[in-house]
């Protein structure tokens, strides 16, 4: 699946998924797109990714509380 194929599958969910994590839209909208930008690095790097959808929804926790 190509990257924009994965965002557009996957951004309304994890819009949802950082409104659980966070309730100003702005902070949402931030965690999503740096949550992309996290994966787009990791695909250039060719790592493997075997569950995107959960390999999307990991990154996002620990940045969201630090």
């Amino acid at each position: 699946m190509s990257f924009n194929e994965t965002y557009n599958k996957y951004y309304p969910e994890l819009i949802k998924y950082g409104q659980q994590l966070c309730a100003v839209k702005i902070d949402i909208d931030d965690l999503v797109q740096e949550t992309f930008l996290k994966y787009h690095i990791e695909l250039s790097k060719n790592v493997v990714i075997e569950n995107t959808r959960a390999w999307l929804r990991i990154p996002a926790i620990p940045d969201t509380y630090s």
